[in-house]
């Protein structure tokens, strides 16, 4: 990687849906007075010192990340809240920088990251990586049609996109007029987004995060949906059918990196890749029809709310 992708991404700040969010570029991590959660101030550690005080790869995952770190911790059995030097210090060892000429074998994942990846048993194909981060972060400065390309790529494969990605692509439709667009993926995310949120072990924290990624899009687009119930019946019927038909080839762990769910599990916890929070794969097919058939409902709840308030 000749530029450092990280290096171009340092206003990524913790909770990656900020990429989408149209927040500033100086360092700050959402509208609280709270202190950054151990997952942001890692996610930003990395954005920024990425190619510098240490090389990792392009394709590495967060969690995988996360997860040698954390090998790494409890090989010292260290059991104290992880630090920002500490995390600098053990991500130097892991991922070192080399001369140009080694760079493969420097950038090469270290024997914890390679049994962290070797964990893995969920249904990613796609890692949650530098390339989607550099996605979304592409979406957020998209003003008009200068890279119609990028929506069309996202649209032929949303299934190896996480919801970040699809909230990103409704936001840009409804920047271009594209209302119905916006609407059915500004849904689509929500809909896949509940999905991730409800197969978590830690539900409320997925809730939560689902409620403010919602927040943070256009007011108006989320306003403009209810102009027409019938129209957005069908629309989120067609929504429901593309969930039924369309893989979901994505990182699940984004919900995990989230401001409001990474407080939960620190980096340097060997819980985060040792026991992925998550229900058991087998019981996903019926936990997906429960969620659509749920949204389904909510929709129609909505939909009453909405028409008794213009009354």
């Amino acid at each position: 990687m000749s530029a450092p992708a990280f290096a171009r991404l340092a206003p990524v700040l913790g909770a990656l849906v900020l990429l989408i969010a149209g927040q500033g570029a100086a360092p700050s991590f959402a509208a609280t007075a709270q202190q950054p959660s151990t997952g942001q101030w890692f996610v930003a550690l990395i954005s920024t010192q990425n190619q510098k005080l240490f090389c990792i790869p392009a394709t590495a995952r967060l969690v995988d990340i996360a997860g040698a770190v954390a090998q790494v911790r409890q090989s010292h059995a260290t059991t104290v809240q992880l630090t920002p030097p500490e995390a600098t210090q053990i991500l130097a060892k892991l991922y070192p920088c080399q001369a140009a000429s080694s760079a493969g074998a420097a950038n090469a994942p270290p024997t914890a990251t390679a049994n962290a990846g070797a964990a893995k048993t969920d249904d990613t194909a796609a890692p949650l990586g530098i390339e989607t981060i550099d996605l979304m972060r592409t979406l957020q400065n998209m003003a008009g049609h200068e890279n119609d390309a990028v929506l069309a790529k996202i649209r032929d494969h949303a299934d190896a996109y996480p919801p970040p990605v699809l909230f990103g692509l409704a936001r840009v439709l409804f920047r271009q007029g594209d209302n119905d667009g916006a609407i059915f993926w500004f849904n689509a995310a929500r809909l896949r987004g509940n999905f991730d949120a409800w197969r978590s072990s830690d539900v409320i924290s997925g809730r939560a995060t689902m409620v403010a990624l919602s927040r943070q899009m256009p007011i108006d687009l989320r306003k403009a949906q209810f102009a027409d119930p019938a129209k957005l019946r069908a629309t989120i019927a067609k929504v429901i059918a593309w969930d039924e038909t369309t893989a979901r080839n994505y990182d699940r762990h984004w919900i995990d990196f989230h401001g409001v769910t990474a407080g939960k599990t620190a980096p340097g916890d060997a819980s985060t890749a040792a026991a992925p929070k998550t229900i058991p794969p087998e019981k996903w097919d019926d936990l997906a029809k429960q969620v659509r058939e749920e949204y389904r409902k909510d929709l129609e709840i909505s939909i009453a709310l909405m028409s008794n308030a213009k009354k």
